[in-house]
């Protein structure tokens, strides 16, 4: 059998002479990478060349004789006929003469986007039809992968912007700050030691510092910030911040704490930890409506597999965040609620700047959250649930091994 327009028995010219011109037309046939099929005027293939075949996954000899139909979706099978009485009857036609894009549809029933342009051949007093179809498939995942790139770009050009502007807020209410802790410790330094008011301007000075330090954390959204790292108990500042939510207890919120006797040692700054975890249970407590639970635990692990340990609900999604290594120990964190939980789009943006899906907020609260454990060379898995809540893990590199 000629490498060319193949049908059972025959080739393109029948006869026992042929020209070097005809073999070498269906030698050019054979090589092109684009399919070609002839069909004749009911819609029947009668010839397709070794493009076609591969990209429809039919054998010649399985696919000469049936209709043109098959090649496309359901829907389109339906109307292929009634397509060409149509044509037949008045010659109107949206696709003969014309190049479209279609879904066609392969030999194991997968379907896939194609580029079709039909012409009509009039030949030996009869109506045929010949189609040059076209994959798509690499194009549209080239494309596909190109959009993905210039998403990457936009949020890469998204977070310099926030470093910026963090860079900037930071610098010039640093400079109030200053301005109002120096005049309140200034003031209370003239007042007699227990004159009331001293201890008020004292403590107003220490709520300036405090907000200095909460400034440095803005920084951390950007990646920035030069504090330097320290051995630090992480169940102690998960002790700490996690009394300044029990108040919540009251509202319809239950706490639950489960941290281990034992300390639980890394290397970090020991304010950008503690931001941390009040942002991961900010984030739990508004995520629930009117009662539910937050779950907050702590313990020393050695991690088993990339994702930090098998999901606890088969139909949650998750998202993993970081480079965690397989064997590596590490302090893991965990902040469960009850709350309303996520859907796929939502969780795939929770860590962008910006990014909420509240009404108040500014939606930095989790990208520093991400940026902070980046920094700390650390990882975050999060798991969640439409209508059963979310889990937060944090994953921190242990320093007493």
């Amino acid at each position: 059998m000629p490498n060319a327009m193949r049908s059972p028995g025959a080739s393109l010219v029948d006869g026992e002479h042929r020209s070097d011109r005809v073999h070498e037309l269906e030698a050019m046939i054979a090589a092109v990478q684009d399919g070609i099929l002839t069909i004749d005027g009911s819609g029947i293939i009668e010839t397709l060349n070794p493009a076609a075949e591969r990209i429809f996954g039919y054998a010649a000899a399985e696919i000469i004789g049936q209709s043109v139909g098959v090649l496309t979706q359901e829907h389109g099978r339906e109307g292929h006929d009634t397509y060409l009485r149509t044509y037949h009857r008045t010659g109107e036609s949206s696709i003969i003469g014309r190049t479209r894009e279609l879904v066609g549809r392969r030999r194991d029933g997968a379907s896939f986007p194609l580029e079709l342009t039909v012409t009509r051949v009039d030949t030996s007093g009869r109506v045929m039809f010949a189609a040059l179809v076209r994959d798509l498939t690499n194009q549209r995942r080239a494309e596909a992968e190109r959009a993905a790139l210039a998403d990457q770009f936009f949020q890469a050009q998204k977070m310099e912007a926030v470093a910026a502007l963090a860079e900037w807020m930071a610098h010039d209410i640093g400079n109030i700050l200053n301005t109002m802790v120096a005049y309140a410790e200034f003031a209370a330094d003239n007042l007699a030691k227990d004159d009331p008011m001293a201890a008020m301007l004292r403590d107003a000075a220490g709520a300036g510092m405090r907000g200095k330090d909460l400034l440095r954390q803005l920084m951390m959204v950007g990646g920035s910030g030069s504090a330097e790292r320290e051995l630090i108990d992480l169940a102690a500042i998960v002790g700490d911040a996690t009394q300044l939510f029990r108040c919540a207890e009251g509202q319809g919120v239950r706490l639950i704490l489960d941290l281990p006797a034992e300390p639980c040692l890394v290397h970090g700054r020991g304010i950008q930890l503690y931001q941390v975890v009040m942002n991961l249970m900010i984030n739990a407590i508004q995520a629930i409506a009117d009662t539910g639970e937050v779950r907050v635990s702590l313990d020393c692990v050695v991690l088993r597999s990339p994702e930090g340990g098998e999901a606890e609900r088969p139909n949650a999604v998750c998202l993993r965040v970081g480079d965690l290594r397989i064997g590596f120990p590490y302090v893991r964190l965990s902040v469960t609620d009850t709350g309303s939980g996520m859907d796929a789009d939502t969780l795939s943006h929770i860590f962008e700047p910006f990014f909420t899906t509240k009404t108040s907020g500014t939606g930095l609260g989790l990208s520093a959250v991400s940026g902070i454990i980046d920094g700390h060379h650390g990882g975050i898995v999060v798991e969640t649930c439409k209508a059963e809540g979310t889990r937060f893990t944090i994953f921190l590199p242990r320093a007493d091994v």
